[in-house]
């Protein structure tokens, strides 16, 4: 089935979180995938706030160091981002969200693409569940 949700890995990787300055990380694994796309927001929309990717070997994220020119600041009036990293030479992606003024995060996900298998669940148990209507028809959901 040629689908989107079968052929992306979709994962929460920062978790809403309350007012705070700190910047926030979350990792990926990307063996087998091409790209991730980072998608979050945030409760306030400021210049300084934003996100940024780097890479390293660790698991965890610890040894990451940026990649040139991934940094993504909100123009001030926007509280979203989407960040896509294509090709990564290292095996772990790490997000970093900015919150350079005060504010909550909305959360953070990451959607893995071009990956080298077939079909993914995206149901992820006590996290996450997920479901595909194929050729869906009216009634009651």
């Amino acid at each position: 089935m040629s689908n989107l949700s079968n052929n992306v890995k979709i994962t929460k990787v920062i978790a809403t979180t309350g007012a705070g300055t700190t910047t926030l990380t979350g990792t990926v694994d990307m063996s087998g995938y091409d790209g991730v796309v980072f998608i979050g927001s945030m409760g306030t929309a400021d210049a300084t706030n934003g996100a940024k990717a780097g890479g390293g070997a660790a698991s965890n994220g610890s040894d990451a160091s940026d990649y040139k020119g991934s940094k993504v600041l909100s123009d001030g009036t926007g509280k979203s981002f989407v960040l896509d990293i294509y090709r990564p030479t290292d095996r772990y992606v790490t997000v970093s969200q900015i919150r350079a003024a005060s504010t909550t995060s909305d959360g953070v996900w990451a959607i893995q693409y071009k990956g080298n298998f077939g079909p993914v669940s995206n149901t992820v148990a006590s996290t996450q569940a997920s479901n595909l209507v194929a050729d869906p028809v009216l009634g009651t959901a």
